[in-house]
């Protein structure tokens, strides 16, 4: 996992455009090119898988829109407000907004992911929907890419988050005490460095990506 944190980060377009730029500049990177299609046969005019994904701006779409694409799309009963979102819906969903390019959802519901995202807050905030202000980077064939979020640097919400998750308040203390003496809105994002090489590639399966490859009887890390 390549991983980030970001301090100043008030808003959840701004980690995500970091994110996009981020990955965008390995992409142009002409070493990574040699080192992926060096030995690959084609014409001096046809395109690098990578160059398709370097044109327009990753499209951005909201958990609760894709929920409801994706019953309209594939059957009103293949997933409810609330459910994740399997991995083929992930690869249906980036299929179906980027067109062949990565697509950030974001905003998923409070259940779904960890205590520490930071809650959304809205005038009609409704409890049983409520989300955090994060994303999942969504790429064709391989699913979830990335994911990040904001994080809460509110105290009482962080508090109340570690309740609502079921985990124990003492065994965060030394977490939330960071938030009760001072912090900064801030946020982060990690990239799966497998699944990278791997949409980059054009691998199909994972497996073929790992540094260190295990099989039975066999087990280095």
């Amino acid at each position: 996992m390549l991983e980030a944190e970001m301090a100043f980060m008030k808003d959840l377009d701004q980690v995500m455009d970091v994110a996009e730029a981020s990955i965008r500049h390995t992409l142009q990177d002409s070493r990574l090119r040699d080192a992926l299609y060096a030995n690959l046969p084609r014409s001096s005019t046809e395109t690098l898988p990578v160059e398709k994904y370097l044109g327009n701006k990753w499209p951005r779409v909201t958990y609760t829109q894709a929920v409801e694409d994706i019953q309209g799309g594939l059957g009103a009963d293949s997933i409810q407000w609330g459910n994740s979102i399997s991995a083929e819906q992930e690869r249906w969903i980036a299929r179906q907004y980027g067109h062949g390019l990565p697509v950030f959802v974001t905003d998923y519901p409070t259940s779904l992911k960890p205590f520490y995202m930071r809650r959304n807050s809205s005038p009609n905030d409704d409890p049983a929907r409520s989300t955090v202000a994060c994303f999942d980077l969504l790429v064709p064939e391989i699913g979830e890419l990335a994911g990040g979020s904001l994080r809460e640097e509110r105290l009482e919400q962080l508090q109340e988050a570690v309740v609502k998750h079921g985990l124990d308040p003492d065994q965060y203390k030394w977490y939330t005490e960071l938030r009760r003496f001072g912090t900064t809105p801030h946020g982060g994002f990690g990239v799966g460095f497998e699944r990278y090489i791997s949409w980059v590639g054009g691998w199909e399966n994972i497996r073929e990506c790992i540094p260190a490859p295990r099989w039975k009887g066999r087990s280095i890390l």
